[in-house]
């Protein structure tokens, strides 16, 4: 916002912790930031949420299998994802930040290619690999 005030954070998915909530809510407001951060609560077709969005900025310090963000690129939306433990294992190096400073840049740099991002999931994360790595799994379980 600090750029540019029309700069939006859009929000999908409920709450969890009613604590998180008052203090994020609480937060946005003593920023200033009420009419740059929007909550949609449990969204139904993420499809059809994405289609206005550019960027997914992912900030949990912990993932298995981000579904969210492997949605978003196979929408073409770029992804900003912070540097959570194994990240790298799962993502390319570029779309990785630590700090607010290198979101920051990732965001605002021209560097944007949505054939790529979608590309990259279909290469990765297709429906055929998935299914042959829970093959796989299985296997290996009923091996054991």
């Amino acid at each position: 916002v600090k750029i540019d005030k029309n700069y939006k954070l859009h929000i999908a998915g409920e709450f969890v912790d009613t604590e998180y909530e008052l203090y994020i809510k609480e937060l946005i407001k003593k920023c200033g930031l009420e009419k740059n951060v929007q909550f949609y609560g449990l969204v139904e077709n993420i499809a059809e949420w994405w289609e206005d969005k550019q960027y997914l900025l992912s900030t949990s310090i912990s993932e298995g299998m981000p579904y969210n963000i492997i949605e978003a690129m196979a929408m073409g939306i770029k992804p900003v994802i912070h540097d959570f433990y194994d990240a790298k294992e799962l993502f390319e190096p570029q779309w990785l930040f630590r700090t607010v400073d290198e979101a920051v840049q990732k965001i605002t740099s021209d560097d944007y290619n949505s054939a790529y991002y979608r590309a990259f999931v279909e290469h990765r994360y297709s429906l055929n690999k998935q299914v042959a790595e829970f093959v796989k799994l299985f296997q290996n379980l009923t091996n054991e």
